[in-house]
């Protein structure tokens, strides 16, 4: 039996699910389709319980009879983050003579390499990859050739415009900034908080943050054994920093370590922001998994010479992050060539974006210090 998994965050009030699954099977390309709600989403907070949202998804695929069910697998592990290979995995298990097929968007698709353990889960699923305009098929056939190992079913067909975080009406938007290190985010990210209040979330404040709970430093004991300290009892930061950028492993091991719980961190922030817009800003707002947090993403791009300049002997560390052109393909670049120019062009952007969400582009409140202390107590 081919069997899709629908996952995530299935929207019941969003006609185009309805008609993906329709089509799945007008066209005879699967048996039979899982919807998983995700309980424990990495990506994106939920606001609507478990309970509530699985009746609203039971009574949205009524009328496709047995040929739909719902999966409680993801509920029945709760307590974890909801990775798709988990997910998968346990599927299999369910039903081991089936061919499992994963649905997605191709907005998703691109995100798909950087999944929690995606190799893996791409030798064990096969994709049916729906067209959004926003990231036309058209255009990553070829990076796909070269990113995606899993067997992949294009669907060229349009009908399914927008996803169901853009159906919604919105009242509080995420603009994240990102870009190597040293491009120019926190300036950007300043500018905006000083002309207009708008509250900024920084993922290397949140990691020094997390850095300093007492768990988080005994899972990096079992990696790195005894943790260099500051005289006021904090890890070395410097140290840490020498450790892992000189060996891939360890950095590999202190994100495994440390994303999960700045993205959790983050996304509580958000909840708490009482702003129209909200900044979260960071280099690494890819690999944390916080892009499909955010409404829209500005790039910040600076020339290699002036990264260099700006970081001396740290320059060598950006051979760790993504290339320019893979930090180009997030977004909306804002080139950072001298200060002044730089400075015009975030005000210009910003204003223009407020007018596109149709928000007042003014002074806004911001979350407060408490609030961020309750978050990490």
């Amino acid at each position: 039996m081919k069997r899709g998994i629908f996952g995530g965050r299935f929207d019941p009030f969003h006609a185009g699910h309805l008609n993906i699954i329709q089509w799945c099977f007008d066209q005879g390309l699967l048996d039979h389709i899982e919807i998983i709600p995700a309980a424990n989403p990495v990506h994106k907070p939920i606001q609507s319980d478990y309970g509530s949202r699985k009746k609203q998804i039971q009574t949205a695929i009524g009328s496709f009879s047995e040929k739909v069910s719902i999966n409680d697998i993801e509920w029945d592990r709760r307590d974890t983050p909801s990775w798709m290979i988990d997910t998968v995995t346990s599927i299999q298990k369910q039903y081991p003579q089936d061919e499992l097929y994963l649905i997605m968007g191709s907005d998703t698709l691109i995100d798909l390499p950087r999944w929690y353990q995606s190799q893996a889960l791409q030798n064990s699923i096969k994709l049916i990859v729906f067209n959004r305009p926003t990231h036309p098929i058209s255009s990553l056939t070829t990076w796909a050739s070269h990113h995606i190992q899993a067997p992949i079913h294009w669907v060229h067909e349009s009908n399914w415009p927008q996803s169901s975080t853009q159906l919604r009406r919105k009242t509080h938007y995420v603009l994240g900034i990102t870009g190597r290190m040293g491009s120019g985010k926190t300036t950007a990210s300043n500018l905006l908080h000083t002309a207009y209040g708008v509250p900024m979330i920084e993922l290397d404040h949140l990691g020094h943050l997390v850095l300093k709970k007492p768990d988080i430093q005994s899972q990096l004991s079992t990696y790195f054994g005894a943790l260099q300290r500051t005289e006021t009892g904090d890890i070395n930061r410097l140290w840490l920093g020498e450790l892992v950028f000189s060996n891939p492993t360890h950095l590999r091991q202190l994100n495994q370590v440390m994303h999960p719980h700045i993205r959790q961190c983050c996304i509580e922030q958000i909840r708490l922001s009482d702003s129209h817009i909200t900044i979260v800003t960071g280099a690494l707002l890819y690999e944390i998994g916080l892009i499909e947090t955010c409404d829209h993403i500005w790039v910040i791009d600076a020339p290699d010479t002036q990264l260099e300049s700006r970081l001396g002997p740290k320059f060598h560390r950006l051979l760790s992050q993504m290339s320019r052109a893979e930090y180009l393909a997030l977004g909306m670049p804002i080139p950072n060539h001298s200060r002044v120019e730089f400075e015009s062009l975030i005000l210009q952007a910003f204003k223009k974006q407020c007018e596109e969400w149709q928000i007042p582009c003014t002074y806004t409140s911001h979350l407060s210090m408490q609030k961020r202390k309750n978050i990490l107590d």
